[in-house]
């Protein structure tokens, strides 16, 4: 890795200060192979949803922008939010981009770990190659001799 920049965006317009400044200048950009987007999901919290969906419309325009006319790998990390399940008074996590990937990822990944108590925690990686079918999908199980494929079809949450 020859160059790495890294910024912590306290605020969501900081955030947007630095997408912007990133999405119009070409000499940032040049030489870098991947943005990695880590938490984004903290800005929206707490938020009303017609203001929240608009502000993350502008983030997913902007990276889309930025993978598009930079030749930039986009890769979302960390976007998870907790909803209240309507089946129980529990509240989920989920995906954050559940119901705004319309368009712009092409890739997910969605990382969960569950402990049974034992000594070993099982991680699961489920990796989304379309948000439009679950078919395409895949689950995967870390273990600690590496990463396999869990055979059965998975769906989307």
């Amino acid at each position: 890795m020859k160059r790495l920049l890294i910024s912590s965006p306290n605020t969501m317009e900081h955030f947007m200060h630095l997408l912007t400044e990133l999405e119009q200048s070409s000499s940032q950009l040049k030489g870098t192979a991947a943005l990695i987007v880590d938490s984004v999901a903290l800005f929206f919290r707490g938020c009303p949803a017609k203001e929240d969906f608009q502000n993350w419309r502008r983030v997913l325009t902007i990276l889309s922008n930025i993978a598009v006319h930079h030749n930039v790998a986009v890769v979302y990390v960390n976007h998870v939010s907790s909803r209240p399940d309507p089946s129980s008074d529990e509240w989920v996590t989920v995906p954050f981009l559940s119901r705004v990937c319309s368009r712009s990822p092409t890739v997910g990944l969605w990382l969960e770990r569950s402990d049974d108590g034992s000594t070993d925690t099982t991680k699961h990686i489920t990796l989304w190659k379309s948000p439009f079918s679950g078919r395409r999908s895949s689950k995967l199980v870390i273990t600690g001799s590496g990463v396999s494929l869990n055979v059965k079809e998975f769906r989307c949450p």
